[in-house]
């Protein structure tokens, strides 16, 4: 086999090498490609949950306020009606000394 021979034989490899070496760049491209893609989708829904998820927490601190309102509403409605209870009791203790017995009873 002469040098020229041999040449060309390598000449031919290199070229098989490269074509194979090409092909296998397009395919790694169409992969980072797909997966640039799938991140770029990722994000989007993970900035679509955070946005859920702070609507849920400013709903929740709301809740939060009109229920520790709701709950000093009731200890006010509750000392009134303690109030009252105590004004009623006297009440009736008054009546009692005042009103003669029913001989009926």
């Amino acid at each position: 086999m002469s040098e020229l021979d041999e040449l060309r034989g390598r000449v031919s490899e290199v070229e098989t090498e490269l074509s194979r070496l090409r092909e296998e760049a397009a395919v790694t491209r169409t992969v980072a490609s797909m997966a640039d893609r799938d991140v770029s989708e990722f994000r989007g829904a993970l900035r679509a949950h955070v946005g859920t998820l702070n609507a849920l927490r400013e709903t929740q601190l709301e809740q939060g306020q009109i229920q520790a309102a709701h709950g000093r509403a009731i200890e006010g409605i509750a000392q009134a009606v303690g109030g009252l209870v105590v004004q009623v009791e006297t009440l009736t203790a008054m009546v009692a000394r005042i009103t003669p017995p029913d001989p009926s009873h």
